[in-house]
């Protein structure tokens, strides 16, 4: 039998983007949070440079790099919990129809760069997760970072799906000419790996989708980068918008059961 084994970086579940935002510029967050316009082009920007809402990109990637326990306490939960939920019902599905290939379901909570969490602190995220999920699983977190989380690791733990909010940095790590080879990304070639597909040229992402083939057909960027390292590993984008704070309007039909 096999096991399901599914790894959420916690950045995944909280809005820590919204968060350091606040720290910058609370006015626009809150603009954020409560003007529908300005909601929606949060939730479909290309990428987290935030040019578009005047904030200076250097300075929110040094704050974002800073992000700590701080940060998630003023964070929003995102729309990705209501996935997570769906991923929670399929795999259960999938168990109880066919019981020879899932034995057990593990969700783990990747809390890194936060560090400084308490074991109780742990807790409290855990039991937050289950109550929303409300499935018979295993759950647990761990701590490690994208250096930490090598091929080796991944195939030694035996995930089959890491949920990343930009999995560049892991990329940076692990990514290289001179390392894709049979011993490092090269070994696991069946692990699911989410993301959100986060264009920093514009200009080169305009170009890509305005590029032809002989054929006459568009290209797109994303299905390049799936063929791109489907030698390597399964790329699966993930829109924006589930990665941000919850609509309102959502969680009020949640609770009414809309």
């Amino acid at each position: 039998m096999a096991d399901q084994r599914h790894v959420f970086m916690l950045d995944t579940l909280l809005d820590t983007r919204l968060a350091t935002i606040s720290k910058i510029n609370p006015e626009l967050a809150t603009k954020i949070v409560a003007d529908p316009e300005t909601y929606e082009k949060y939730i479909t920007r290309p990428n987290d440079l935030f040019v578009e809402f005047g904030i200076n990109a250097a300075e929110f990637e040094e704050a974002y790099n800073k992000r700590n326990v701080e940060t998630l306490m003023t964070s929003l939960p995102t729309n990705f919990l209501f996935e997570m939920e769906n991923i929670a019902g399929s795999l259960v599905n999938l168990k109880s129809q066919e019981p020879h290939n899932v034995e057990n379901i593990d969700f783990i909570i990747n809390t890194y760069p936060y560090t400084d969490l308490t074991p109780a602190e742990h807790e409290r995220i855990l039991d937050a997760v289950s109550a929303r999920l409300q499935v018979i699983i295993r759950f647990s977190t761990v701590c490690q970072s994208p250096a930490i989380l090598s091929p080796a690791v991944i195939k030694g733990n035996q995930y089959n799906a890491i949920y990343f909010y930009d999995f560049r940095e892991w990329l940076k790590e692990h990514y290289h000419a001179d390392k894709v080879t049979e011993a490092t990304v090269g070994i696991i070639p069946s692990v699911y790996i989410y993301t959100i597909p986060q264009f920093v040229d514009l200009d080169q992402l305009r170009e890509a989708v305005e590029f032809q083939n002989p054929n006459g057909e568009n290209a797109n960027p994303i299905v390049g980068m799936q063929v791109m390292f489907s030698p390597f590993f399964r790329l699966e984008p993930i829109p924006m918008e589930l990665y941000s704070l919850v609509r309102s309007k959502k969680i009020a039909d949640d609770v009414s059961g809309k």
